[in-house]
């Protein structure tokens, strides 16, 4: 097929079929709304051409060029494009389902509103791309760079990024639900508002990061670094915070309902106005920690350290504190006999 035959039958809307294109010259075509299915572009010059809200399936685009093309609002499904080279691509509100991108760069391209669905990266460059507003479900980031992207609004579902390379990340309003994020490196991040509920960041380093108003509700954070951490206003409920490292963090305002914390370390924290109730917290160190009116109602204390924190009007009532050490009841708040009796009441069987 020459390009003017390739021309008609799109012009025509009909599905160009069981092709091999990549001997033609498509680079600056106008290829919009084409249909283009189990076609082979392998090595093709796509360079600027026009592909908007045009449907690729289970096309070859391996090693494929398309610098400065344009696939808004197009589709790929179930192609290959191991190794293309996608800098400066203009694909807002693109959808990529199924398709391998292993190899594939990114840098400079503008893929707002985007969605990805079951796709590899596997060392893919992605550094530099606007990623605002992306969505990538269920995808995989073996060996992926996201150096140098802002990930406001950015939306990664049960994805592995594990082993991408972040650098030190920023976004505001992202949404790490269900992510694998084990052992991450993300020492002075900055989350603002953002979403890490069920993310798996065992051992993760976030030493110095800014997390004010983020919600890690349901995660997996033992054996994490978040020393000097900056997080106001972040949710920790159900978190499992075993052996966890929050010493000389600032979390006023913080909730920590029914966390796991076992053997977590709090020293010099500050924790004032929050909420530890029912939470797990034994052989913890909070000494030195700012723990003015939070409250620790039912929680579990047995076995920590309270040396040289302030307790003032903090809340103690039926907290389970055997073997703790310096915890100054004098200055907490008095235990209302008749709180302590309806937080406690459980409903006949």
């Amino acid at each position: 097929m020459d390009i003017e035959q390739l021309k008609a039958k799109i012009a025509a809307a009909e599905p160009v079929m069981d092709l091999r294109l990549s001997g033609l010259a498509l680079a600056g075509r106008d290829l919009s709304a084409a249909v283009f299915m189990r076609c082979d572009f392998s090595g093709c010059d796509l360079s600027g051409a026009l592909l908007r809200e045009a449907s690729l399936v289970e096309c070859h685009l391996t090693g494929a060029t398309l610098r400065q093309a344009n696939l808004h609002l197009a589709t790929l499904h179930q192609c290959d494009a191991t190794g293309a080279e996608l800098g400066g691509l203009y694909a807002p509100g693109a959808s990529f389902t199924e398709s391998v991108l292993a190899r594939s760069h990114w840098t400079g391209a503008d893929l707002e509103f985007a969605n990805f669905a079951k796709c590899d990266f596997a060392d893919a460059e992605l550094s530099g791309a606007k990623l605002e507003q992306v969505s990538f479900l269920e995808c995989g980031f073996a060996g992926s760079v996201l150096q140098d992207t802002v990930l406001n609004a950015t939306v990664f579902y049960r994805a592995d990024l594990r082993g991408a390379h972040f650098g030190t990340p920023r976004g505001d309003q992202g949404v790490f639900v269900a992510c694998q994020l084990a052992g991450q490196r993300w020492a002075g991040a900055q989350w603002s508002r953002s979403q890490f509920m069920e993310a798996d960041l065992t051992g993760a380093d976030l030493s110095g990061a800014r997390l004010g108003n983020c919600n890690f509700k349901g995660a997996l954070l033992q054996q994490a670094c978040l020393q000097g951490v900056d997080a106001p206003q972040t949710l920790w409920l159900e978190a499992q915070l075993e052996a966890c490292d929050f010493s000389d963090a600032r979390l006023p305002q913080s909730v920590w309902t029914g966390a796991y914390a076992v053997r977590a370390c709090f020293s010099r924290a500050v924790l004032t106005e929050s909420v530890l109730q029912r939470g797990r917290f034994e052989a913890c160190r909070f000494d030195g920690a700012d723990l003015r009116y939070a409250d620790f109602a039912h929680a579990v204390l047995t076995g920590s350290e309270f040396d040289g924190a302030d307790l003032f009007r903090a809340g103690l009532r039926g907290v389970q504190a055997g073997r703790t050490r310096g915890l100054d009841r004098a200055r907490a708040a008095p235990d209302d006999p008749e709180t302590v009796k309806a937080e406690s009441w459980l409903a006949p069987q």
